[in-house]
């Protein structure tokens, strides 16, 4: 095991950015993000009360699959991404000395050294303490680490939904920028978009869009024409408002495909060979919702609301089509270069938050898309 002095986790951050791909400004472990709000009882309803001894590590289980990541800031501003190799934290609360199971825990902030700590919770309790460790044991792709927990300004923990990464072709957390995380390389281009709080409060996690021309460009193809299935996901807050506003927009080579709402419902469009294909339901506003597009070629295309269907609609065995070739994807807005037209037909910009983009070339089943929306991913 490696128990590294501080000053050398700077050169150990930029080697895993290195041989990872991971940019400066990543995975933000809300999600990721981060993630969705938790339904369920009461976080106090399910971590022990007892005094606890001091985890100091623990066997490594069979597969990283099951386990609980963390994304850990240091004082030096280095980063550290892994796998703990406890399972649980001892807080020592003025009330009650608690061992709190890692995946109970969205965050941890730090404050200077031997000072309580404020630890957010999935369920959304907080809790302020003294962390009964002096040390972190994490897996990192450098080996074993032993972080001294004086060095730590910020931990979060996001869960593994490795499941989930199968059929991803694009996925926008929105860490402080609109890169593609899927690894694909379909990054976008944000152009009048502003970072904001994501639905967690984490700071430059989301983008506003202003319903006028802010977008995100992203490339074409990202979903082909003769696809069998897709599906899309995302994370959208809007104000009410009438009329018809873009969140998603997928074209030209893609073949035409629109996560919209119009005249105040969610609705998915797909430009089949033959007509316009659109499902919709009644949209939440001024609230985070998660809404999930599938589409089945042949068979029919959903919506999902906050882990329920809401709709479906039955599909001819046909492809995607698109009607032009100069109508390219975008997040927040139809086509970016044919803003006029799109105003003059009644096809409005985005106003509000978009976050947590993903694109699949597969239909998403159920309990994946309930995993989206339950879990913090």
């Amino acid at each position: 095991m490696k128990r590294l002095p501080i000053t050398r986790y700077a050169l150990l951050g930029l080697l895993f950015m290195t041989l990872t791909g991971t940019r400066a400004c990543g995975e933000n472990p809300r999600q990721d993000g981060s993630g969705p709000k938790e339904s369920g009882s009461s976080a106090a309803s399910q971590f022990d009360s007892s005094t606890t001894t001091p985890a100091s590590g623990s066997s490594q289980p069979a597969s990283n699959q099951d386990r609980v990541r963390v994304d850990i800031q240091l004082r030096d501003g280095s980063r550290i991404l892994g796998y703990p190799e406890v399972d649980s934290l001892t807080l020592r609360t003025e009330y009650a000395t608690l061992k709190l199971a890692l995946g109970l825990l969205r965050s941890i902030e730090f404050a200077d050294a031997d000072k309580p700590v404020a630890a957010s919770l999935r369920s959304g309790e907080r809790l302020r303490g003294i962390l009964a460790h002096e040390s972190l044991q994490v897996l990192s792709i450098l080996g074993s680490l032993t972080i001294p927990i004086r060095d730590i300004s910020s931990l979060h923990v996001f869960r593994n939904i490795s499941a989930l990464d199968s059929g991803l072709v694009a996925f926008y957390p929105f860490r402080g920028d609109a890169s593609d995380e899927s690894g694909h390389g379909y990054d976008g281009t944000v152009k009048g978009a502003k970072l904001c709080n994501d639905r967690d409060g984490n700071s430059n996690s989301a983008y506003s869009f202003d319903g006028n021309d802010s977008h995100i460009s992203i490339p074409d193809g990202i979903v082909r024409h003769d696809l069998p299935a897709f599906s899309i996901s995302a994370w959208l807050f809007a104000p009410e408002f009438d009329g018809r506003r873009m969140a998603v927009y997928l074209g030209a080579a893609t073949g035409e495909v629109q996560l919209q709402i119009v005249d105040r419902r969610m609705t998915l469009s797909t430009k089949l060979v033959s007509a316009w294909y659109g499902v919709s339901t009644n949209m939440l506003f001024n609230t985070w919702v998660h809404v999930v597009g599938v589409y089945r070629r042949g068979s029919s295309s959903q919506l999902w609301i906050n882990g329920e269907e809401k709709a479906e609609t039955p599909l001819p065995p046909e492809d995607l089509i698109h009607l032009n070739d100069a109508h390219h994807s975008s997040i927040g807005s139809y086509s970016p270069a044919y803003f006029g037209y799109a105003h003059s037909n009644g096809i409005g910009s985005w106003i509000g938050s978009i976050d947590q983009v993903r694109i699949y070339s597969r239909a998403l089943d159920p309990e994946e898309i309930r995993s989206l929306f339950t879990s913090g991913n």
